[in-house]
């Protein structure tokens, strides 16, 4: 069972593939929009409670997860830098 997630991870499905080999093909193109939030939230320090919505960058919080690059060519677009509380459909 670990080897068939081991090969999935790395991109061969076949029996024949050792677990961490990948494939030939390219990586697909993935962009992520960002829109700020509590997922780009940054406090003034590390013991003050509250935070502040849209304080990281898009391309910080990609930094952040470097396993990623294994998984897609990834690039990020700063689309917005909002709190979600004040995100709605009215354009503007």
């Amino acid at each position: 069972m670990l080897r068939n997630v081991a090969r999935l991870v790395s991109g061969c499905c076949s029996p024949c593939c050792p677990p961490g080999s990948r494939s030939a093909e390219p990586l697909p193109n993935v962009v992520v929009l960002a829109t700020g939030g509590t997922i780009a939230a940054a406090a003034a320090s590390d013991v003050q409670a509250g935070y502040t919505s849209g304080q990281v960058g898009v391309d910080q919080l990609l930094a952040a997860v470097p396993q990623a690059k294994k998984l897609a060519a990834l690039r990020g677009e700063q689309v917005a830098n909002i709190g979600s509380q004040d995100m709605n459909d009215e354009s503007g």
